[in-house]
């Protein structure tokens, strides 16, 4: 009778225990999806939708193998449900796998519904985030009990990160997922081995290998694991059904617990295999890979750094599908330098303070108080002389401390600052031990002030609802979030039709608006009625700004990735008013159209020099600025003093030269055939100076001497915007497209060239 009535009682608490824990999930859930609607595509969104949709209906690997084609594939099940329209394989931008641009004509250029896809791949990617609430609960109830396992869960329900980026039909939560799984299932299997947790570190590991290339972390990760094991006092107990033994010598573990590693290695390489197709090469069709800004896999891994090797050797033995190791060298080299900004501050290299800069201000105080006290209980279990501290031994946290060690020190000194969503894997395992506080509080005043906290945080979240991706804490200034970060932080383009609500409601009656957006959607489907900062009404024309409203990403208004870069300084002054001369004075017709572009971007340039020192007069979602201007606020931005006016540019900093002087270096460098060394001073020259038509050129040479003539296309292209009227530029890009198989494209191309030339010998006046 006791004993059922025991029975009972447990299978209460049971039925209890899971019905909290689904409300909870459900609920991160339900609230983190509901803040995507309304929201337009984020920067990345369009690609994952794009790459996963080729992977299933053309068995195509090369469109975005860097991203992992996990979350990719899962994230576009669904629309292999709708009746879409992809471009089509024929298309240029299918040969040369040209991804952004696919994925926006894919999603805005085909006659596809993308609210409709947009929605149905975010319900896909909320289940990774979803499904990473229930493993820190899992993980934090096994070592320190019920109770704190929902702490843990609470906490990551909520945490800010998780929300915002978890229903994102990108890869950062299907990475830290099973960048957790991966971890917990090493640990449990180097401390005991059974049937159970050999299959669990084999569907981990592997599948963590396909969710995301930064994944390969593991694998230094399991071989740490394996030397704290060996040093343990416990032996290591092996108990695979009839088979039962133990290892107690130091060597005996050590040696064992390497030889486990290889069953989670053999899951990496069995799921990598599967996810493509088990076929090597990443075309179908015999197509030639082609990573983007780097063109072949050959030249990527020369960026690559120590990984470049390693990329050669996979590829030269065919170990692993090329879509793969494709997907790994583009990671390894473009993590080497990209644009970055923080504070005030510009890099290509970043800073060490970078991440723990975004962990101080992105997250939550309360979470933050809860993740540092559970990470100093975690150390106190490892160091304290008692064999345990609450429930378990003092070894019990120990894969969690090295893990988050590991992974800071990847934080530290990585130089891809773009996003605190690249430490998205570090934030479930601190969940995990900021649960492990609570069997260590003193009594039940503490325990309150846990929950306390807890509440405090959902609040704090739950308050900025939809805009869960500007999240910022009460460090920052509300409304000048813009001044600390942007990019992934703050601003990733998915305001855009949330401007376009605001519009409705705010815009005065034939009211101009001009834009500057960061982001893939298409402002054109949303403002109709809008002009682009940069935008020139005709040939040779430049932009003509009036009084009206002007709504500026933030990421644009910090001039990070479009040109002129950075802040306001000399060399774009003087480059400003001379050209502004042009239009203001007697000039020849050939040398308005050659100037009118280049013109207007340092036009836009100046404008938000000016706006940079202003407070917005409203936003939209904190990451979309919004300015009414008067016709005194234009005349002072563009013919006042300037109010912003660095020496020289950031960039020109950085790179320690002019861009004469890049340009100068780029030309020996290629006489005396160092061609990779000609091209990163001439990439350098037209990075500093967009319109230095000396450096377009010389890239178009260097790029055609290395073969990668997809990429001297794209310079010629540049040089034929930059002069339309110049008539060798034609006769190169024919050239090129014979190089490629583009008979029709290079017979217009060489006719153009002829009916310039032409009318040059015709009216010899015009010639420059």
């Amino acid at each position: 009778m006791k004993r059922s009535a025991t029975h009972r009682c447990n299978s209460r608490h049971t039925i209890v225990i899971l019905l909290v824990v689904t409300s909870i999930v459900a609920g991160h859930y339900a609230f983190s999806y509901s803040a995507t609607r309304g929201a337009s595509s984020t920067m990345d969104e369009v690609i994952h939708m794009a790459g996963g949709y080729s992977y299933w209906t053309t068995g195509d690997y090369r469109l975005h193998p860097e991203n992992g084609i996990l979350p990719q594939r899962w994230s576009s099940l669904p629309l292999l449900l709708m009746d879409l329209k992809f471009p089509s394989p024929e298309s240029p931008l299918w040969q040369a796998s040209e991804a952004f641009l696919l994925g926006h004509q894919f999603l805005y250029r085909q006659g596809n519904d993308p609210d409709r896809m947009l929605a149905a791949s975010r319900a896909m990617a909320a289940c990774w985030s979803t499904a990473l609430c229930v493993v820190v609960f899992l993980w934090a109830r096994s070592l320190f009990g019920t109770v704190a396992g929902l702490v843990s869960l609470t906490l990551i329900a909520s945490w800010p990160a998780v929300v915002a980026h978890g229903p994102l039909a990108t890869s950062d939560a299907c990475g830290a997922l099973f960048f957790c799984l991966g971890a917990w299932s090493l640990w449990l299997l180097l401390q005991r081995v059974t049937p159970g947790r050999l299959l669990f570190a084999f569907l981990a590991v592997g599948l963590a290998a396909v969710a995301k290339h930064t994944n390969i972390v593991l694998g230094p990760l399991g071989l740490v694991f394996a030397g704290l094991s060996s040093f343990g006092s416990r032996p290591l107990q092996i108990d695979l059904g009839g088979w039962q033994r133990q290892f107690a010598s130091r060597a005996g573990r050590l040696g064992v617990s390497l030889l486990l590693l290889l069953v989670p290695l053999l899951g990496a390489v069995a799921m990598i295999w599967a996810a493509y197709g088990f076929r090597y090469t990443a075309s179908p069709t015999g197509l030639p890979v082609m990573v983007r800004r780097y063109e072949t896999l050959a030249f990527c891994n020369e960026q690559a750094g120590g990984l470049g090797p390693v990329c050669g050797w996979l590829a030269a033995g065919r170990l692993l599908p090329e879509g793969w190791i494709n997907g790994l060298s583009y990671v390894a080299a473009t993590v080497r330098e990209r644009n970055a900004f923080a504070l005030g501050h510009y890099s290509t290299t970043g800073w060490w303070w970078y991440f723990p800069l975004c962990f101080a201000i992105k997250n939550t105080l309360p979470g933050l108080l809860l993740a540092v006290a559970g990470l100093a209980a975690a150390v106190w279990r490892l160091v304290s002389a008692g064999p345990s501290a609450g429930r378990g031994s003092r070894r019990q946290s120990l894969p969690l401390i090295v893990s988050i060690v590991m992974l800071w020190g990847l934080f530290l000194t990585s130089r891809i600052n773009i996003g605190e969503r690249h430490m998205l894997p570090v934030y479930p395992l601190l969940a995990i031990l900021a649960g492990g506080v609570w069997p260590l509080l003193p009594g039940r005043r503490w325990q309150l002030a846990v929950v306390a906290m807890l509440g405090l945080q959902l609040v704090d979240v739950g308050s900025r609802w939809p805009a869960s991706l500007a999240y910022f804490n009460q460090v920052v200034p509300a409304g000048r979030e813009y001044r600390w970060l942007v990019d992934s932080n703050l601003d990733w383009g998915q305001d855009l039709r949330r401007l376009g609500a605001w519009l409705e409601r705010h815009r005065q009656p034939h009211e101009a608006v001009f834009w500057e957006y960061f982001g893939t959607a298409d402002p054109r489907q949303v403002l109709p009625t809008s002009e682009r900062l940069t935008d020139i009404p005709a040939p040779g024309e430049p932009q003509q700004l009036i009084p009206g409203l002007y709504c500026i990403s933030a990421t644009q208004l910090q001039s990070v990735y479009h040109a002129p870069l950075g802040p306001w300084c000399v060399p774009f002054e003087q480059k400003y008013q001379r050209l502004k001369r042009v239009f203001f004075e007697p000039a020849s017709e050939q040398l308005r159209r050659q100037l009118a572009k280049p013109f207007s971007i340092l036009q836009a340039g100046r404008l938000l020099a000016y706006l940079r020192q202003r407070p917005p007069d409203a936003d939209v979602g904190r990451s979309i600025l919004i300015y009414r201007l008067s016709a005194a606020d234009l005349t002072a931005a563009l013919e006042g003093p300037p109010v912003e006016l660095e020496p020289i540019s950031w960039m020109q900093r950085d790179a320690g030269a002019t861009p004469a002087e890049l340009v100068a270096r780029g030309r020996r460098e290629l006489a005396n055939q160092n061609f990779a060394a000609a091209e990163r001073a001439l990439e350098t020259a037209r990075r500093l100076d967009p319109g230095n038509q000396q450096a377009w050129q010389l890239l178009v040479d260097t790029y055609s001497r290395r073969r990668r003539f997809a990429k001297a296309l794209q310079a010629v292209d540049r040089l034929i915007a930059l002069d339309p009227t110049a008539p060798l530029p034609y006769r190169t890009r024919g050239r090129l497209h014979q190089q490629l198989g583009r008979q029709t494209a290079a017979a217009a191309d060489f006719a153009r060239y002829r009916q310039l030339v032409d009318r040059l010998n015709a009216s010899p006046a015009a010639k420059p």
